[in-house]
């Protein structure tokens, strides 16, 4: 086998690799997008404390941004719902974690904490755009399968 054909047997290789990570990552999406979807479906307490649903602009809003994430390549999340209706989501990594909690449709805030300190920001406006700071966090701890 010439140097040619090696280069493309290891370009198809990764080819593979990456198309099997991104199947992965959409099937994960797809499940946090059911999970969403059924929030719709709650009522008043919920949670057996009085737990309010999320509203419907709410659930919504919250699609956009993790179709934004999707894009973007970011791992799935971990989807969280408050007694208050709010809903968020998380990621932890050995090296961080970042959480992040639309408090009405369309505003945000996020905390993140790693080996160099916390940092949190509030009132984030999201109209199809996510706070770069927040990205780049996410990224950087290297995140994998929304764990």
């Amino acid at each position: 086998m010439d140097d040619k054909n090696i280069g493309s047997s290891k370009q198809r290789a990764l080819r593979k690799q990456i198309d099997k990570e991104d199947k992965t990552r959409k099937d994960k999406y797809q499940k946090l997008s059911n999970k969403l979807k059924s929030f719709g479906s709650l009522s008043v307490n919920w949670d057996g404390y009085n737990g309010l649903p999320p509203s419907s602009e709410m659930i919504n809003c919250f699609h956009l941004f993790l179709s934004e994430l999707f894009k973007l390549k970011i791992d799935a999340p971990v989807l969280q719902l408050t007694g208050e209706g709010n809903i968020g989501c998380f990621w932890k990594a050995q090296t961080g974690y970042a959480e992040i909690e639309f408090d009405s449709p369309g505003q945000y805030c996020y905390f993140l904490k790693d080996d160099d300190g916390v940092f949190g920001k509030d009132d984030c406006i999201f109209d199809s755009f996510i706070d770069e700071k927040l990205i780049e966090y996410i990224k950087k701890i290297g995140v994998k399968n929304g764990s």
